[in-house]
This record gives structure tokens, C-alpha cells and sequence, in this order.
């Protein structure tokens, strides 16, 4: 059996998390977003997808990368619509 401090584990995630949100806000980036969700494998796969007009944030064409996102939006990528939900990351 192995035994893992709870610490240790917390510092993995905060570690996985750092890349994506900010550290003080409640926000994520566009492209970081659609990295997280699995439908862009890169950063440079996510920025043509975005600025080739395939993403859709709350029903409006969105061509900004950079655009922050907030718990509530709704972003639509390929046919399919995913929840922004920061609380639960």
C-alpha cells in the first residue's frame, strides 16, 4: 500500500490548474478552455479554430482567444455546447 499526503496531492492539482486559470479570478481563456475540454489538442490547433470561426461563446461568433471566460458561459465548438463551471475546478 501507498500512502500519499493530502498536501502533496493538492500541490499536483494546483499544479495541473496554474496553466489554465488565473490565479485570483474566476476565469479561463478561450483556448485554454477548449484545451481542457479535449476539443483542442494544442494551443495552436485551438487559436485556428477560434479565429476560423468555428467557436461560438453563448450563442455569439467569438474570434478572440484571449476572451475570458466566467462560470455560466457556453461555449460551442463542432456541434457540441459545453458549460463553463470554474467552481468545480
Amino acid at each position: 500500500m501507498i500512502y500519499v499526503c493530502k498536501d502533496f496531492v493538492d500541490h499536483l492539482v494546483d499544479m495541473f490548474r496554474a496553466p489554465f486559470l488565473a490565479p485570483h479570478d474566476k476565469t479561463i481563456k478561450l483556448d485554454q478552455f477548449l484545451k481542457l475540454v479535449g476539443r483542442a489538442p494544442t494551443g495552436g490547433q485551438a487559436k485556428l479554430m477560434i479565429q476560423g470561426g468555428d467557436v461560438l461563446v453563448n450563442g455569439t461568433l467569438e474570434t478572440r482567444r484571449g476572451r475570458k471566460l466566467v462560470s455560466g458561459d457556453r461555449v460551442t465548438v463542432g456541434g457540441q455546447t459545453f458549460s463553463v463551471e470554474l467552481d468545480s475546478l
